[in-house]
Protein backbone atom coordinates (compact mmCIF):
# COMPACT_ATOMS: atom_id res chain seq x y z
CA UNK A 1 0.00 0.00 0.00
CA UNK A 2 0.86 3.62 -0.75
CA UNK A 3 0.28 6.73 0.98
CA UNK A 4 -0.44 10.02 -0.74
CA UNK A 5 1.10 12.36 1.48
CA UNK A 6 2.32 15.70 1.22
CA UNK A 7 1.46 16.30 -2.67
CA UNK A 8 0.48 19.85 -2.71
CA UNK A 9 3.42 21.52 -1.03
CA UNK A 10 5.93 23.91 -3.50
CA UNK A 11 9.40 22.10 -1.66
CA UNK A 12 8.13 19.09 -3.11
CA UNK A 13 10.47 17.90 -6.34
CA UNK A 14 7.40 17.43 -7.95
CA UNK A 15 4.58 18.80 -10.66
CA UNK A 16 2.28 21.40 -8.37
CA UNK A 17 -0.63 20.54 -7.77
CA UNK A 18 -2.59 23.26 -8.73
CA UNK A 19 -2.29 25.66 -11.65
CA UNK A 20 -1.77 28.67 -9.10
CA UNK A 21 -1.19 27.43 -5.97
CA UNK A 22 -1.30 31.08 -4.68
CA UNK A 23 -4.78 32.31 -6.10
CA UNK A 24 -6.80 28.82 -5.85
CA UNK A 25 -5.92 25.83 -4.06
CA UNK A 26 -9.42 24.42 -6.15
CA UNK A 27 -8.09 24.48 -9.54
CA UNK A 28 -5.86 21.77 -10.25
CA UNK A 29 -3.36 21.39 -12.82
CA UNK A 30 -4.10 19.23 -16.00
CA UNK A 31 -0.23 17.95 -15.98
CA UNK A 32 -0.39 17.28 -12.42
CA UNK A 33 -3.56 15.17 -12.07
CA UNK A 34 -2.89 12.87 -15.41
CA UNK A 35 0.37 12.05 -13.81
CA UNK A 36 -1.29 11.19 -10.36
CA UNK A 37 -4.13 9.32 -12.25
CA UNK A 38 -1.37 7.13 -14.48
CA UNK A 39 0.66 6.48 -11.17
CA UNK A 40 -2.93 5.29 -9.14
CA UNK A 41 -3.89 3.38 -12.41
CA UNK A 42 -0.30 1.34 -12.51
CA UNK A 43 -0.03 0.96 -8.93
CA UNK A 44 -3.62 -0.88 -9.28
CA UNK A 45 -2.64 -3.28 -11.94
CA UNK A 46 -0.14 -4.03 -9.56
CA UNK A 47 -2.67 -4.85 -6.87
CA UNK A 48 -1.23 -1.88 -5.02
CA UNK A 49 -3.55 -0.04 -2.13
CA UNK A 50 -3.39 3.37 -1.68
CA UNK A 51 -4.51 5.55 1.81
CA UNK A 52 -4.40 8.86 2.49
CA UNK A 53 -6.23 11.98 4.94
CA UNK A 54 -9.16 13.49 4.20
CA UNK A 55 -7.01 16.76 3.27
CA UNK A 56 -2.84 16.10 2.31
CA UNK A 57 -1.36 17.27 5.49
CA UNK A 58 0.28 20.39 3.48
CA UNK A 59 -2.65 22.28 1.91
CA UNK A 60 -2.13 25.47 2.78
CA UNK A 61 -5.37 27.89 1.18
CA UNK A 62 -4.74 30.41 -0.90
CA UNK A 63 -6.36 33.97 0.28
CA UNK A 64 -9.94 34.39 0.55
CA UNK A 65 -10.52 30.61 0.42
CA UNK A 66 -11.11 30.61 4.01
CA UNK A 67 -11.60 33.88 6.46
CA UNK A 68 -8.00 33.56 7.59
CA UNK A 69 -4.25 34.59 6.56
CA UNK A 70 -1.40 32.14 6.93
CA UNK A 71 1.48 34.36 5.89
CA UNK A 72 3.49 33.72 8.80
CA UNK A 73 1.61 31.60 10.61
CA UNK A 74 1.41 27.62 10.59
CA UNK A 75 -0.07 25.98 7.89
CA UNK A 76 -0.55 23.13 9.84
CA UNK A 77 -3.74 25.27 11.40
CA UNK A 78 -6.09 23.88 8.81
CA UNK A 79 -6.52 20.76 10.39
CA UNK A 80 -7.47 21.71 12.98
CA UNK A 81 -9.55 24.30 12.05
CA UNK A 82 -12.04 21.47 9.96
CA UNK A 83 -12.55 20.21 13.36
CA UNK A 84 -14.70 23.15 14.62
CA UNK A 85 -14.74 25.95 11.90
CA UNK A 86 -18.00 25.98 9.30
CA UNK A 87 -16.43 27.97 6.98
CA UNK A 88 -13.21 26.18 6.90
CA UNK A 89 -15.34 22.94 6.67
CA UNK A 90 -17.27 23.98 3.96
CA UNK A 91 -13.93 24.97 2.23
CA UNK A 92 -12.37 21.14 2.95
CA UNK A 93 -15.63 19.62 1.20
CA UNK A 94 -15.21 21.99 -1.38
CA UNK A 95 -11.76 20.44 -1.83
CA UNK A 96 -12.51 16.81 -1.03
CA UNK A 97 -15.00 17.37 -4.03
CA UNK A 98 -12.42 18.65 -6.37
CA UNK A 99 -9.65 16.05 -5.64
CA UNK A 100 -11.43 12.57 -5.03
CA UNK A 101 -14.82 12.56 -7.13
CA UNK A 102 -13.46 13.14 -10.41
CA UNK A 103 -13.02 10.33 -12.41
CA UNK A 104 -9.46 8.73 -13.38
CA UNK A 105 -9.10 9.25 -16.64
CA UNK A 106 -7.38 5.42 -16.97
CA UNK A 107 -9.62 3.77 -14.67
CA UNK A 108 -12.89 5.81 -14.78
CA UNK A 109 -13.72 5.68 -11.41
CA UNK A 110 -13.50 8.56 -8.83
CA UNK A 111 -10.70 7.71 -6.20
CA UNK A 112 -13.35 8.28 -3.49
CA UNK A 113 -15.52 5.39 -4.96
CA UNK A 114 -12.18 2.83 -5.88
CA UNK A 115 -11.94 -0.24 -3.84
CA UNK A 116 -8.03 0.80 -4.43
CA UNK A 117 -8.79 3.26 -1.74
CA UNK A 118 -8.76 1.24 1.37
CA UNK A 119 -8.01 3.57 3.94
CA UNK A 120 -8.88 7.02 4.85
CA UNK A 121 -7.62 9.21 7.90
CA UNK A 122 -9.75 11.88 9.22
CA UNK A 123 -6.82 14.32 9.50
CA UNK A 124 -3.33 14.28 9.86
CA UNK A 125 -1.77 14.85 12.94
CA UNK A 126 -3.46 16.60 15.51
CA UNK A 127 -1.77 17.24 18.63
CA UNK A 128 -1.28 19.97 20.70
CA UNK A 129 2.87 20.28 21.10
CA UNK A 130 2.54 19.47 17.17
CA UNK A 131 5.59 20.57 16.02
CA UNK A 132 7.35 22.21 19.38
CA UNK A 133 4.54 24.21 19.68
CA UNK A 134 0.48 24.05 20.22
CA UNK A 135 -1.93 24.06 17.38
CA UNK A 136 -4.50 25.49 19.94
CA UNK A 137 -2.72 27.94 21.77
CA UNK A 138 -1.38 29.83 17.91
CA UNK A 139 -4.99 29.58 16.80
CA UNK A 140 -6.14 33.53 15.19
CA UNK A 141 -8.37 35.59 17.30
CA UNK A 142 -11.79 34.63 14.78
CA UNK A 143 -10.81 30.89 15.58
CA UNK A 144 -10.53 31.59 19.29
CA UNK A 145 -13.99 32.85 19.43
CA UNK A 146 -15.64 30.32 17.37
CA UNK A 147 -14.11 28.01 19.62
CA UNK A 148 -14.71 29.80 22.57
CA UNK A 149 -18.39 30.14 22.06
CA UNK A 150 -18.96 26.63 20.54
CA UNK A 151 -17.57 25.63 24.40
CA UNK A 152 -19.87 28.14 26.19
CA UNK A 153 -22.75 26.73 24.24
CA UNK A 154 -22.07 23.05 25.51
CA UNK A 155 -21.63 24.01 29.34
CA UNK A 156 -24.96 26.03 29.06
CA UNK A 157 -26.38 23.00 27.76
CA UNK A 158 -25.47 20.51 30.30
CA UNK A 159 -26.38 22.90 32.95
CA UNK A 160 -22.99 24.34 33.91
CA UNK A 161 -21.73 28.02 34.58
CA UNK A 162 -19.96 30.12 32.22
CA UNK A 163 -15.95 29.50 31.88
CA UNK A 164 -13.61 31.04 29.22
CA UNK A 165 -12.10 27.79 27.06
CA UNK A 166 -8.53 27.92 28.57
CA UNK A 167 -6.29 27.66 24.84
CA UNK A 168 -3.39 26.23 26.75
CA UNK A 169 -5.65 22.82 27.57
CA UNK A 170 -4.36 22.58 31.03
CA UNK A 171 -7.82 23.23 32.43
CA UNK A 172 -10.16 19.88 32.69
CA UNK A 173 -12.69 20.99 31.25
CA UNK A 174 -11.41 22.54 28.68
CA UNK A 175 -9.46 19.60 27.94
CA UNK A 176 -11.94 16.69 27.84
CA UNK A 177 -14.16 19.69 25.29
CA UNK A 178 -11.77 19.35 23.08
CA UNK A 179 -11.55 15.60 23.39
CA UNK A 180 -15.27 15.00 22.28
CA UNK A 181 -15.43 17.99 19.70
CA UNK A 182 -12.50 15.75 18.05
CA UNK A 183 -14.40 12.61 18.50
CA UNK A 184 -17.49 14.23 16.78
CA UNK A 185 -16.12 15.89 14.26
CA UNK A 186 -14.37 12.25 13.04
CA UNK A 187 -17.56 10.96 13.07
CA UNK A 188 -19.01 14.15 10.93
CA UNK A 189 -15.87 13.90 8.32
CA UNK A 190 -16.50 10.13 8.15
CA UNK A 191 -20.20 10.45 7.31
CA UNK A 192 -19.17 13.51 4.75
CA UNK A 193 -16.81 10.72 2.75
CA UNK A 194 -19.19 7.93 2.39
CA UNK A 195 -21.70 9.93 1.56
CA UNK A 196 -19.60 10.42 -1.55
CA UNK A 197 -19.57 7.01 -1.89
CA UNK A 198 -16.37 5.95 0.48
CA UNK A 199 -16.51 2.26 1.29
CA UNK A 200 -12.98 1.47 3.00
CA UNK A 201 -12.02 1.97 6.74
CA UNK A 202 -11.35 4.67 9.03
CA UNK A 203 -8.64 6.30 12.04
CA UNK A 204 -9.29 8.99 13.26
CA UNK A 205 -5.63 11.26 13.77
CA UNK A 206 -2.20 9.44 13.49
CA UNK A 207 0.22 11.27 15.64
CA UNK A 208 0.45 11.83 19.67
CA UNK A 209 2.80 11.70 22.83
CA UNK A 210 0.32 10.92 25.09
CA UNK A 211 -3.14 8.78 25.56
CA UNK A 212 -5.32 12.06 25.63
CA UNK A 213 -4.77 12.40 21.75
CA UNK A 214 -4.86 8.09 21.10
CA UNK A 215 -8.21 8.45 23.21
CA UNK A 216 -9.93 10.91 20.69
CA UNK A 217 -9.00 8.48 17.86
CA UNK A 218 -10.14 5.39 19.87
CA UNK A 219 -13.67 6.11 19.28
CA UNK A 220 -16.11 3.72 18.73
CA UNK A 221 -16.81 5.21 15.21
CA UNK A 222 -12.88 4.22 13.92
CA UNK A 223 -12.14 1.20 12.34
CA UNK A 224 -8.37 0.96 13.01
CA UNK A 225 -5.41 3.12 14.95
CA UNK A 226 -2.26 4.67 13.65
CA UNK A 227 0.39 6.27 15.05
CA UNK A 228 3.48 7.98 13.39
CA UNK A 229 6.60 6.99 14.59
CA UNK A 230 10.24 8.40 13.76
CA UNK A 231 12.72 6.57 16.17
CA UNK A 232 15.88 7.92 17.60
CA UNK A 233 16.25 11.22 19.05
CA UNK A 234 14.80 14.22 17.43
CA UNK A 235 17.36 16.19 15.79
CA UNK A 236 15.66 19.29 15.61
CA UNK A 237 15.01 19.52 19.41
CA UNK A 238 17.87 21.45 21.39
CA UNK A 239 19.64 19.49 23.92
CA UNK A 240 18.81 16.35 23.16
CA UNK A 241 22.21 15.00 22.57
CA UNK A 242 22.69 15.39 25.98
CA UNK A 243 19.76 13.09 27.22
CA UNK A 244 20.61 10.62 24.55
CA UNK A 245 22.98 7.27 25.98
CA UNK A 246 25.45 7.57 23.23
CA UNK A 247 28.42 3.84 23.08
CA UNK A 248 31.87 4.92 22.87
CA UNK A 249 32.85 6.48 19.28
CA UNK A 250 29.65 8.44 18.77
CA UNK A 251 27.54 5.23 18.10
CA UNK A 252 24.19 5.20 18.37
CA UNK A 253 21.08 3.07 16.88
CA UNK A 254 17.84 1.67 17.84
CA UNK A 255 19.69 -0.85 19.79
CA UNK A 256 20.72 0.97 22.69
CA UNK A 257 17.78 2.59 23.81
CA UNK A 258 17.57 1.23 28.00
CA UNK A 259 14.29 -0.78 28.47
CA UNK A 260 13.40 1.83 31.08
CA UNK A 261 12.02 5.19 31.53
CA UNK A 262 15.02 7.78 31.21
CA UNK A 263 13.07 11.26 31.50
CA UNK A 264 14.49 11.96 28.24
CA UNK A 265 12.44 12.55 25.16
CA UNK A 266 14.55 10.01 23.10
CA UNK A 267 11.40 9.04 20.73
CA UNK A 268 10.81 5.80 21.95
CA UNK A 269 9.24 3.66 19.53
CA UNK A 270 7.47 0.81 21.26
CA UNK A 271 6.09 2.84 24.38
CA UNK A 272 4.89 5.18 21.71
CA UNK A 273 3.41 2.58 19.49
CA UNK A 274 1.73 0.72 22.53
CA UNK A 275 -0.02 3.79 23.48
CA UNK A 276 -2.10 3.09 20.37
CA UNK A 277 -2.58 -0.93 21.00
CA UNK A 278 -5.72 -1.50 22.06
CA UNK A 279 -7.50 -5.22 22.73
CA UNK A 280 -9.65 -5.07 19.68
CA UNK A 281 -8.43 -2.54 16.96
CA UNK A 282 -5.60 -2.98 14.15
CA UNK A 283 -3.09 -0.81 14.74
CA UNK A 284 -0.53 0.51 11.93
CA UNK A 285 2.22 3.06 11.28
CA UNK A 286 1.47 5.17 8.21
CA UNK A 287 4.93 7.41 8.82
CA UNK A 288 7.96 4.96 10.22
CA UNK A 289 11.76 5.84 10.26
CA UNK A 290 14.63 5.08 12.19
CA UNK A 291 17.75 7.01 13.48
CA UNK A 292 16.47 10.39 11.75
CA UNK A 293 19.42 12.63 13.57
CA UNK A 294 22.43 13.57 11.93
CA UNK A 295 24.35 11.81 9.54
CA UNK A 296 26.77 10.11 11.69
CA UNK A 297 24.54 8.59 13.62
CA UNK A 298 21.82 8.26 10.90
CA UNK A 299 24.13 5.96 9.33
CA UNK A 300 23.42 2.85 11.93
CA UNK A 301 19.59 2.81 10.55
CA UNK A 302 19.46 -0.65 8.67
CA UNK A 303 19.34 -2.14 12.20
CA UNK A 304 16.23 -0.20 12.74
CA UNK A 305 13.74 -2.10 10.05
CA UNK A 306 14.67 -5.96 11.54
CA UNK A 307 14.21 -5.03 14.84
CA UNK A 308 10.74 -3.32 14.38
CA UNK A 309 9.59 -6.14 11.89
CA UNK A 310 10.28 -8.11 14.77
CA UNK A 311 8.39 -6.98 17.72
CA UNK A 312 5.78 -5.84 15.59
CA UNK A 313 4.78 -9.32 14.48
CA UNK A 314 6.05 -10.64 18.24
CA UNK A 315 3.14 -7.75 19.73
CA UNK A 316 0.81 -8.91 16.67
CA UNK A 317 0.76 -5.44 15.51
CA UNK A 318 -1.10 -5.27 11.52
CA UNK A 319 1.95 -3.18 9.36
CA UNK A 320 4.02 -0.20 8.83
CA UNK A 321 4.98 2.44 6.05
CA UNK A 322 8.32 3.44 5.41
CA UNK A 323 8.21 7.04 5.28
CA UNK A 324 10.51 7.95 2.05
CA UNK A 325 11.27 11.63 1.26
CA UNK A 326 12.86 12.31 -2.26
CA UNK A 327 16.29 14.35 -1.26
CA UNK A 328 17.57 14.90 -4.59
CA UNK A 329 17.95 12.90 -8.55
CA UNK A 330 22.35 13.42 -8.10
CA UNK A 331 23.02 9.94 -7.03
CA UNK A 332 23.49 10.48 -3.02
CA UNK A 333 21.31 10.42 0.21
CA UNK A 334 20.25 14.19 0.19
CA UNK A 335 18.00 14.34 2.94
CA UNK A 336 17.45 12.25 6.39
CA UNK A 337 14.54 10.55 4.91
CA UNK A 338 15.85 9.88 1.31
CA UNK A 339 15.49 6.37 0.68
CA UNK A 340 16.01 5.75 -2.59
CA UNK A 341 20.04 5.70 -2.30
CA UNK A 342 20.15 4.30 0.94
CA UNK A 343 21.19 0.90 -0.66
CA UNK A 344 21.47 -0.43 2.33
CA UNK A 345 18.65 0.19 4.47
CA UNK A 346 16.94 -0.99 1.14
CA UNK A 347 18.77 -3.87 1.16
CA UNK A 348 16.70 -4.81 4.40
CA UNK A 349 13.14 -4.31 3.41
CA UNK A 350 12.78 -8.37 2.11
CA UNK A 351 14.41 -9.17 5.57
CA UNK A 352 11.96 -7.12 7.65
CA UNK A 353 9.06 -7.67 4.95
CA UNK A 354 9.53 -11.85 5.70
CA UNK A 355 10.27 -11.13 9.69
CA UNK A 356 6.59 -9.37 10.02
CA UNK A 357 4.34 -10.90 7.67
CA UNK A 358 5.74 -14.52 6.64
CA UNK A 359 4.89 -16.14 10.55
CA UNK A 360 8.44 -16.42 11.12
CA UNK A 361 8.17 -14.78 14.29
CA UNK A 362 5.88 -16.65 17.29
CA UNK A 363 3.36 -13.81 18.83
CA UNK A 364 3.91 -13.50 22.31
CA UNK A 365 3.06 -16.13 24.95
CA UNK A 366 1.18 -13.69 27.21
CA UNK A 367 -0.43 -10.60 27.28
CA UNK A 368 -0.43 -7.52 29.73
CA UNK A 369 -3.33 -5.00 29.94
CA UNK A 370 -3.18 -1.64 31.37
CA UNK A 371 -5.96 -0.16 32.04
CA UNK A 372 -6.49 3.65 31.88
CA UNK A 373 -8.31 5.97 33.68
CA UNK A 374 -9.50 9.17 32.97
CA UNK A 375 -7.17 10.95 35.01
CA UNK A 376 -4.56 9.25 33.14
CA UNK A 377 -5.79 10.39 29.58
CA UNK A 378 -7.25 13.93 31.15
CA UNK A 379 -5.33 14.49 34.16
CA UNK A 380 -2.44 16.01 32.32
CA UNK A 381 -2.76 16.12 28.59
CA UNK A 382 0.55 18.75 28.11
CA UNK A 383 2.31 15.64 29.51
CA UNK A 384 4.01 12.33 27.42
CA UNK A 385 1.69 9.79 28.30
CA UNK A 386 4.17 6.85 28.36
CA UNK A 387 6.57 8.09 31.20
CA UNK A 388 7.18 4.44 33.43
CA UNK A 389 9.32 1.67 32.96
CA UNK A 390 6.28 -1.10 31.96
CA UNK A 391 5.78 0.89 28.58
CA UNK A 392 9.56 0.70 28.22
CA UNK A 393 10.02 -2.80 29.05
CA UNK A 394 7.04 -4.59 28.62
CA UNK A 395 6.61 -4.71 24.80
CA UNK A 396 10.16 -6.51 23.87
CA UNK A 397 8.53 -8.88 26.86
CA UNK A 398 4.95 -9.78 26.68
CA UNK A 399 1.96 -8.42 24.20
CA UNK A 400 1.10 -5.15 25.73
CA UNK A 401 -2.55 -4.00 25.23
CA UNK A 402 -4.25 -0.55 26.37
CA UNK A 403 -7.61 -0.52 28.08
CA UNK A 404 -9.29 2.91 27.22
CA UNK A 405 -12.39 3.62 29.56
CA UNK A 406 -14.71 4.55 27.17
CA UNK A 407 -14.35 1.56 24.87
CA UNK A 408 -13.03 -0.82 27.35
CA UNK A 409 -16.05 0.56 30.25
CA UNK A 410 -17.20 -3.00 31.51
CA UNK A 411 -15.00 -5.23 29.83
CA UNK A 412 -12.47 -7.49 32.66
CA UNK A 413 -9.36 -8.96 31.35
CA UNK A 414 -7.26 -11.25 33.04
CA UNK A 415 -4.68 -9.90 35.08
CA UNK A 416 -5.53 -6.23 34.07
CA UNK A 417 -3.17 -3.41 35.79
CA UNK A 418 -4.04 -0.14 36.64
CA UNK A 419 -2.13 1.92 34.69
CA UNK A 420 -1.25 4.70 37.80
CA UNK A 421 -0.02 1.25 39.58
CA UNK A 422 2.21 0.24 36.47
CA UNK A 423 4.37 2.86 37.70
CA UNK A 424 5.51 1.47 41.19
CA UNK A 425 6.65 -1.87 39.42
CA UNK A 426 10.15 -3.07 39.82
CA UNK A 427 12.35 -1.46 37.09
CA UNK A 428 14.12 -3.65 34.69
CA UNK A 429 17.75 -4.37 35.63
CA UNK A 430 19.28 -6.89 33.22
CA UNK A 431 21.54 -6.22 30.06
CA UNK A 432 19.64 -7.99 28.15
CA UNK A 433 15.56 -7.99 26.77
CA UNK A 434 13.19 -10.81 25.14
CA UNK A 435 10.40 -12.11 24.54
CA UNK A 436 8.78 -14.65 26.08
CA UNK A 437 9.34 -17.14 23.41
CA UNK A 438 12.58 -16.88 23.02
CA UNK A 439 13.00 -16.49 19.42
CA UNK A 440 14.51 -13.05 20.48
CA UNK A 441 17.17 -11.60 23.08
CA UNK A 442 18.42 -7.75 22.72
CA UNK A 443 21.58 -6.78 24.67
CA UNK A 444 20.84 -2.82 24.59
CA UNK A 445 23.86 -2.24 26.86
CA UNK A 446 26.39 -3.46 23.61
CA UNK A 447 23.75 -2.35 21.21
CA UNK A 448 22.90 -5.94 19.55
CA UNK A 449 20.38 -7.84 18.62
CA UNK A 450 20.23 -11.59 17.78
CA UNK A 451 17.30 -13.72 16.07
CA UNK A 452 17.10 -17.65 16.84
CA UNK A 453 13.73 -18.85 15.14
CA UNK A 454 13.59 -21.96 13.11
CA UNK A 455 13.44 -19.54 9.69
CA UNK A 456 15.55 -16.59 10.29
CA UNK A 457 18.48 -16.39 12.69
CA UNK A 458 21.96 -13.70 12.91
CA UNK A 459 22.64 -10.86 14.65
CA UNK A 460 22.48 -7.16 13.70
CA UNK A 461 24.18 -4.04 15.85
CA UNK A 462 27.47 -3.27 17.09
CA UNK A 463 29.98 -6.15 17.66
CA UNK A 464 33.95 -6.33 19.22
CA UNK A 465 36.47 -7.77 16.99
CA UNK A 466 36.17 -11.57 16.48
CA UNK A 467 32.78 -11.32 18.58
CA UNK A 468 31.16 -15.34 18.27
CA UNK A 469 27.34 -15.55 18.62
CA UNK A 470 26.22 -19.18 18.85
CA UNK A 471 22.69 -19.82 17.43
CA UNK A 472 20.93 -23.16 16.45
CA UNK A 473 21.22 -23.64 13.00
CA UNK A 474 24.74 -21.67 11.85
CA UNK A 475 27.68 -19.19 14.24
CA UNK A 476 28.80 -15.75 13.23
CA UNK A 477 32.23 -14.47 14.11
CA UNK A 478 31.98 -10.67 13.37
CA UNK A 479 34.95 -8.74 12.45
CA UNK A 480 33.12 -5.51 11.44
CA UNK A 481 31.87 -3.12 14.39
CA UNK A 482 28.40 -2.70 12.90
CA UNK A 483 26.58 -4.82 10.58
CA UNK A 484 23.06 -7.26 9.89
CA UNK A 485 23.94 -10.25 9.24
CA UNK A 486 20.70 -12.73 9.33
CA UNK A 487 20.32 -15.82 7.32
CA UNK A 488 16.50 -16.50 6.04
CA UNK A 489 14.78 -19.97 4.95
CA UNK A 490 12.29 -18.49 2.41
CA UNK A 491 9.16 -20.78 2.18
CA UNK A 492 11.04 -23.97 4.01
CA UNK A 493 9.63 -24.74 7.60
CA UNK A 494 13.49 -24.49 8.95
CA UNK A 495 16.78 -23.59 8.14
CA UNK A 496 17.79 -27.20 8.79
CA UNK A 497 15.63 -28.48 5.93
CA UNK A 498 16.04 -25.66 3.35
CA UNK A 499 17.31 -26.35 -0.34
CA UNK A 500 18.56 -22.78 -0.56
CA UNK A 501 18.86 -19.82 2.32
CA UNK A 502 19.11 -15.97 1.82
CA UNK A 503 21.81 -14.40 3.96
CA UNK A 504 21.53 -10.56 4.00
CA UNK A 505 24.94 -8.97 5.07
CA UNK A 506 24.87 -5.27 5.27
CA UNK A 507 26.68 -2.33 6.84
CA UNK A 508 25.71 1.26 5.92
CA UNK A 509 25.45 3.56 3.45
CA UNK A 510 27.46 6.94 2.97
CA UNK A 511 27.44 9.84 0.86
CA UNK A 512 31.18 10.51 -0.74
CA UNK A 513 33.24 13.76 0.27
CA UNK A 514 32.97 15.73 3.95
CA UNK A 515 30.13 13.73 5.55
CA UNK A 516 30.81 15.37 8.70
CA UNK A 517 29.88 18.72 7.85
CA UNK A 518 26.69 20.34 10.28
CA UNK A 519 24.13 21.58 7.53
CA UNK A 520 21.40 22.69 8.67
CA UNK A 521 17.72 21.62 8.09
CA UNK A 522 17.40 18.24 7.20
CA UNK A 523 19.70 17.80 4.18
CA UNK A 524 22.63 15.60 5.07
CA UNK A 525 26.21 16.61 3.25
CA UNK A 526 28.46 14.58 1.33
CA UNK A 527 28.51 14.30 -2.58
CA UNK A 528 27.74 12.12 -5.06
CA UNK A 529 28.13 8.76 -5.16
CA UNK A 530 26.44 7.16 -2.35
CA UNK A 531 28.30 4.34 -0.78
CA UNK A 532 27.71 1.16 0.80
CA UNK A 533 29.80 0.15 3.75
CA UNK A 534 31.58 -3.26 3.77
CA UNK A 535 30.04 -6.08 6.57
CA UNK A 536 33.35 -8.87 7.31
CA UNK A 537 32.81 -12.37 9.04
CA UNK A 538 32.43 -15.84 9.21
CA UNK A 539 29.36 -17.44 8.71
CA UNK A 540 29.25 -21.14 9.89
CA UNK A 541 26.45 -24.04 9.04
CA UNK A 542 25.94 -26.63 11.31
CA UNK A 543 23.33 -28.75 8.42
CA UNK A 544 25.14 -29.89 5.33
CA UNK A 545 27.46 -28.37 3.33
CA UNK A 546 26.48 -25.43 0.49
CA UNK A 547 27.72 -24.03 -2.60
CA UNK A 548 27.73 -20.25 -2.02
CA UNK A 549 27.21 -17.17 -4.78
CA UNK A 550 26.45 -13.48 -4.29
CA UNK A 551 23.42 -11.76 -5.98
CA UNK A 552 23.01 -8.75 -8.03
CA UNK A 553 20.69 -5.68 -7.19
CA UNK A 554 17.94 -7.93 -9.00
CA UNK A 555 18.83 -11.03 -6.82
CA UNK A 556 19.85 -12.83 -9.08
CA UNK A 557 23.06 -14.69 -8.80
CA UNK A 558 26.70 -12.69 -9.34
CA UNK A 559 29.42 -14.89 -8.66
CA UNK A 560 30.13 -18.24 -7.05
CA UNK A 561 31.92 -17.23 -3.65
CA UNK A 562 32.59 -20.83 -2.31
CA UNK A 563 31.58 -24.86 -3.34
CA UNK A 564 30.28 -27.21 -1.05
CA UNK A 565 31.45 -25.53 2.39
CA UNK A 566 30.61 -26.12 5.74
CA UNK A 567 31.45 -22.04 6.24
CA UNK A 568 32.84 -19.41 4.64
CA UNK A 569 34.57 -16.18 5.20
CA UNK A 570 32.34 -12.77 3.73
CA UNK A 571 33.21 -9.70 2.93
CA UNK A 572 30.37 -7.91 1.24
CA UNK A 573 33.01 -4.81 0.17
CA UNK A 574 35.30 -7.64 -1.81
CA UNK A 575 31.99 -9.35 -2.76
CA UNK A 576 30.00 -6.37 -4.22
CA UNK A 577 26.63 -7.38 -2.66
CA UNK A 578 24.54 -7.10 0.18
CA UNK A 579 22.92 -10.40 -0.67
CA UNK A 580 24.55 -14.21 -1.09
CA UNK A 581 22.08 -17.20 -1.42
CA UNK A 582 23.04 -20.57 -0.45
CA UNK A 583 22.46 -23.86 -2.34
CA UNK A 584 22.83 -26.94 -0.52
CA UNK A 585 24.54 -29.87 -1.97
CA UNK A 586 23.42 -33.13 -2.64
Amino acid sequence: MVRLHHLAPGWQQCEPLFTDGTKSTLEFSDRALEKLDYLLAALKKQGIYVTNEIVDASLCPAEGEIPYRFKGKSIHQLKLLMMFDPDVKEYVKRWVRGFYCRPNRYTGIPLIRDPQLACLGIVNEISIGYHNGSLARNLPDRARAILNRQYQADRKRRGLPEQAFDFELREPDSVRYFHDMLQGAFAEWKQFVQGLGYGGVFSGSNFGENFYHHSASAGSGMDFMDAHLYWGFAGYMDGVDAKTRLLPGDRWNDLVKPPYNENAYTKELFARFSMSSLSDMPLVSSEHRTSIADFQRSKYRTAGLPFFATIHAFQEWDGFYVFASQGGNDNRIGHRLDVRFDTAYLATFPLAAYLLRAGVIRPAVQTVYYRLAEEDIFGKPRSPGFYHDGMFSVPEQHKLRMLYPQREAGKKYPGEIPFADAKKLPRYTGDTIGGDTGEFVRNWKKGSFLIRTARVQGVEGFFDAGERFELPDCAFRMESPFGVCFLSGGESESLAKAPRLLFTAVNSSINSGDINARRKGWSLPGTAPARILPVRGRLELKNGRWDVWSLDENGKRNRQIARSTAGFDFDTGRDRTVWYELARCP
